[in-house]
């Protein structure tokens, strides 16, 4: 695997990311989708696992470096970058595919479409999971409201998450178009996806 190449498109999407997802925001809870969530799948059914996991830690974390976490009501700390949600979640997610790709045709975009609905809404939980009991550390209980802005919070990531499978389409389809600047092998050492001439 080419690891700029890789790298390069996780920085276009990243930055792609807030403009996409402000426009495509739908909702109260307000649902956006992701548009590097398709990317970590696709790179999970084609690479050899380690690999696959260190791009879903990487994408994960600039996504939490990248993502402002507003502060707690009762607390009054002010808004901070939490680092880990994501970056777990992804790489749960990236593990996911690593182990049911064996069954997918991975050649389709529909299975791109389909597995970053999964691990968008796998991903979503995590985060939600760990930001709600961040949540209650900090103010002590479920008190002030807590409780409900974590459900709150995990239905939009939820219907977020049914939401990236439109751009895990369009996006499984550039991808799959671009697929040999990736230069991913399968274990035997052999292209694992070429063009036929």
């Amino acid at each position: 695997m080419r690891w700029p190449v890789t790298l390069l498109f996780a920085w276009v999407l990243l930055a792609l990311e807030p403009v996409i997802r402000e426009a495509l925001r739908l909702g109260h809870p307000s649902a956006a989708p992701s548009l590097v969530v398709p990317l970590v799948v696709f790179v999970a059914l084609f690479a050899p696992v380690v690999p696959s996991l260190w791009t879903a830690l990487l994408v994960g974390l600039m996504v939490d470096l990248t993502t402002l976490r507003g502060g707690l009501s009762s607390t009054g700390l002010p808004p901070t970058v939490v680092i880990g949600p994501h970056a777990l979640g992804f790489a749960l997610g990236a593990y996911l595919v690593h182990t049911v790709r064996p069954m997918m045709m991975r050649r389709n975009p529909l299975t791109v479409m389909v597995l970053s609905m999964i691990v968008a809404a796998l991903a979503g939980v995590v985060a939600s999971a760990i930001l709600g009991a961040r949540d209650m550390l900090f103010s002590g209980s479920w008190s002030d409201g807590s409780e409900y802005r974590a459900m709150s919070d995990l239905l939009a990531r939820l219907l977020g998450a049914l939401y990236t499978a439109g751009t895990g389409l369009v996006i499984g389809l550039l991808l799959l178009w671009a697929h040999p600047l990736f230069h991913f092998h399968d274990s035997s050492g052999r292209r694992a996806f070429s063009r036929r001439t």
